[in-house]
């Protein structure tokens, strides 16, 4: 529950902002001294104690994880799968903390890229990338700026990075992104068709957010509940529309899957978004078969919209 006296949350966000600023240094610092190894030993202990912390938590994921039948869970434990929730969400934040060291070799190689990249659609018309909160999706916005695509991501910043802009600034100089927005906030529809043009790209996810815009879609597996934004988006602005998916392969190594790319036949009238939706939702489904472990509150949420809790942080 939230606290609801004020000198105790200002208290509370008073020592957040501490422990952020101490984590962005450690993290920082230790790869610059240590290299990417670093992380490695950081990551794991890291997590560890996390877990330990969130035994309600756990218990709460046990619940929303019966929005899917035993059988596709297969030997994956509640207890393994919500560890390695919280290590893919740690070692995601990483990325953006880095975002102006991601050029280094050292870093750039725990980075593989499957399918079309976004530099090599053309360049006339905007990009669009969609995908579910599950696994590292956290990483692209940050990862396509150090490899000099105009991306911003469409969602609320997470706290651990709202101290991060003297590392936007330095980063967004050496990738030559000075003029070019982070993150679209929700709430700002005006900003957010106008920084969709050619030559830019927006990251957004198609799940967790504006329940009122959500509808079930068929993925030849399970019923999604995905919201249509950016597929009426694509259709106003012009843009390519390309489904993504984000696996941790290690510590810290990540692998991302980018889709083949929604036909334009899809995506000619705004109140023809189903299509588009199965369209994606098929791919997604697809990547969640082979890697349940990267499902997480919020894509399991858009499964079971009755099971959705309250949990206690992110993710």
């Amino acid at each position: 529950m939230t606290d609801k006296n004020p000198k105790r949350r200002r208290k509370s966000r008073k020592k957040v902002r501490i422990q952020n600023t101490i984590t962005t240094f450690i993290i920082r610092w230790g790869v610059r001294l240590l290299g990417s190894g670093f992380l490695k030993l950081l990551l794991i202990p890291f997590t560890w104690y996390h877990y330990f912390r969130r035994k309600e938590d756990r218990c709460k994921f046990a619940k929303i994880r019966e929005a899917l039948p035993a059988e596709f869970w297969g030997d994956l434990t509640v207890e393994r799968h919500y560890y390695r929730m919280l290590h893919t969400w740690y070692a995601t934040v990483c990325v953006p903390i880095l975002y102006d060291l991601l050029d280094r070799k050292d870093l750039a190689k725990h980075f593989q890229i499957m399918g079309k990249r976004p530099q090599d659609y053309p360049r006339d018309r905007p990009l669009i990338v969609v995908f579910l909160h599950a696994g590292g999706f956290g990483i692209i916005r940050a990862l396509e700026r150090s490899r000099g695509m105009a991306a911003a991501s469409y969602g609320a910043l997470p706290k651990i990075l709202t101290s991060l802009q003297k590392v936007f600034r330095r980063g967004d100089q050496r990738y030559q992104l000075t003029d070019v927005l982070h993150y679209l906030l929700p709430g700002a529809p005006r900003e957010l068709v106008k920084f969709v043009k050619p030559g830019r790209m927006l990251c957004i996810a198609a799940d967790g957010l504006f329940d009122q815009w959500t509808q079930p879609i068929d993925s030849g597996g399970v019923i999604l509940h995905l919201n249509d934004g950016a597929v009426k988006l694509a259709i106003k602005s012009g843009a390519i529309l390309i489904p993504a998916w984000v696996d941790q392969k290690g510590i810290f190594d990540f692998q991302i899957s980018y889709g083949d790319a929604v036909p334009d036949s899809m995506l000619q009238r705004k109140e023809e978004t189903t299509a588009a939706l199965e369209y994606l939702a098929r791919q997604f489904w697809q990547h969640a078969k082979a890697n349940p472990e990267a499902l997480t509150w919020t894509t399991l949420g858009a499964i079971a919209p009755e099971k959705r809790m309250k949990r206690e942080r992110w993710p």
